[in-house]
């Protein structure tokens, strides 16, 4: 049914209709928002680059997706204010790290405030961006920014991989404010 009302009404319309908020509605909580996606599985990620002086930088991402096959794009979503967003932007590069299942002190580590969050951490530059790659991720992707859009209190940052290796191993997940390991069944 929905199909063919799309067929009858112009795209732009449905669109616009769909962005009006419903009369009499509010917007959730902070703390409603928390508790529904606390239920939803994240694999857990550190996004990395250089900044203007050379120095590596990064942040622990679980808003990570793939966004298209051709081109191979994927989306990163990173809160405002944060410095490593602000050498995304600046460089236009990063790198997605995706931790293995025993990485979650480095998960901590780098969702952290500290300053030093690289100082005692192997990491060698990626070939073809130079984002820092963390040694013992079980995947990393080098990124070339291809967008930036603004929403709520992040941006969006759509970037397309340049390079890409991964290894045997299992993902490190966040689930229900705490970290877990997946187990992989048989049959």
């Amino acid at each position: 049914m929905t199909a063919n009302l799309t067929e009858r009404v112009p795209a732009g319309v449905v669109a616009a209709a769909q962005r009006q908020p419903i009369a009499g509605t509010t917007v959730a909580s902070g703390e409603s928002f928390r508790a529904v996606f606390g239920t939803f599985p994240t694999g857990v990620t550190i996004v990395t680059c250089s900044d203007h002086m050379g120095l590596p930088v990064g942040m622990t991402v679980s808003a990570v997706t793939a966004l298209s096959l051709d081109p191979p794009q994927l989306l990163v979503c990173l809160q405002r204010g944060k410095y490593t967003l602000d050498a995304i932007c600046e460089s236009g590069r990063f790198g997605v790290n995706f931790l293995c299942d025993d990485q979650s002190l480095l998960s901590a580590r780098f969702a952290s405030n500290r300053f030093d969050k690289f100082t005692g951490v192997s990491w060698t530059p990626g070939y073809h961006t130079g984002a820092p790659r963390l040694d013992g991720v079980l995947a990393f992707a080098e990124c070339v920014v291809q967008d930036i859009v603004e929403s709520g209190d992040h941006q969006i940052v759509i970037g397309t991989m340049v390079a890409g290796r991964s290894r045997e191993g299992s993902a490190l997940v966040y689930w229900n404010r705490a970290y877990h390991r997946l187990v992989r069944q048989v049959g």
